[in-house]
């Protein structure tokens, strides 16, 4: 009796230890895939960390694009912003030859629309340099300046100027202003 109990210990310490070794065997294989899980989890993250610095980059490049895309705007709106140039208007006619003008400066272009005294032929070049310089005397910054006497365009902008001076809206001015010029000056753009 003594040997079948001896017997029976032996056997269940037997089974006893292998189940113990497939206990270890999983808990390391669970380890294991807690271990390949933890790899797994560093490599979403890693993936996860570069989307987002992707995503912060690309809302850096997309804030840098919006910021040139507002610069360019803010450049587009001062060359169409028109301007009346009283000073340099007054300036023009004071010379011999013309009987008044109106300046309307664009970024650094000036457009005279000059009426010239009855006695006088027509816009001859050195009357057009004088009424230039006189411009830019005003004005350093203006680079280029167009006159013209053309009669269409000395009314359009004679109207301008007298509807900003009474106070009326000039709504849609500016796009009617841009044809007239590509119009009138079809050298300047």
């Amino acid at each position: 009796m003594k040997k079948a109990v001896a017997v029976l210990l032996a056997g269940l310490l037997i089974v006893s230890g292998c189940n113990t070794n497939n206990d270890q065997s999983q808990q390391q294989g669970g380890n294991n895939q807690q271990q390949g899980g933890t790899a797994q989890q560093q490599g979403t993250r890693t993936k996860q960390q570069g989307q987002a610095k992707t995503n912060q980059q690309g809302g850096k490049s997309q804030q840098q694009g919006a910021k040139t895309q507002q610069a360019q705007k803010r450049a587009k709106n001062r060359e169409q912003r028109v301007q009346i140039a009283s000073k340099s208007a007054t300036s023009i006619a004071q010379l011999q030859g013309v009987q008044r003008a109106h300046v309307l400066v664009t970024n650094r272009n000036a457009y005279v629309a000059c009426v010239l005294q009855p006695d006088q032929a027509g816009l001859s070049p050195a009357l057009e340099n004088q009424i230039a310089n006189q411009v830019r005397a005003v004005d350093p910054s203006i680079e280029r300046v167009y006159v013209s006497t053309n009669p269409e365009f000395v009314a359009r902008v004679n109207r301008y100027v007298t509807d900003v001076q009474e106070g009326r809206p000039i709504t849609g001015f500016g796009k009617e202003f841009r044809t007239m010029i590509q119009r009138v000056f079809p050298m300047s753009r």
